[in-house]
């Protein structure tokens, strides 16, 4: 298997390490990354992730593709008669997530596009 992130190379994986999981604490116990790319495929996605205090402060996660997250948007927002609703997913700081609009090409810092 190939991954794309050194925390994946490791002996042992270790989710404590990875920005999702250091975002949340008792303070802040939910939270979403910044996008970043999937360390097993890649692609760019975010991660919501919630801790639970009374589970001796365990973490869980929630992947999400950036691709999916426009495909949702598409679907929720597409008529029967084919036309759409724009809509835009976009985080706290104004960077574009997803568009229903499928003219408007999602692309990585690289120029790529996103799928």
């Amino acid at each position: 298997t190939t991954y794309f992130d050194d925390h994946y190379n490791t002996a042992v994986y270790d989710p404590r390490m990875r920005p999702w999981y250091t975002k949340v604490n008792a303070a802040t116990p939910r939270a979403w990354s910044s996008v970043y790319p999937f360390a097993s495929e890649g692609v760019l996605g975010i991660t919501a992730a919630w801790r639970f205090a009374n589970s001796g402060g365990g973490v869980v996660g929630l992947d999400l593709k950036l691709g999916s997250i426009r495909q949702i948007v598409a679907d929720a927002y597409a008529a029967a008669d084919g036309s759409f609703t724009p809509a835009y997913v976009t985080t706290a700081d104004g960077l574009l997530v997803a568009a229903s609009d499928s003219s408007v090409a999602l692309v990585d810092g690289d120029g790529n596009p996103v799928t």
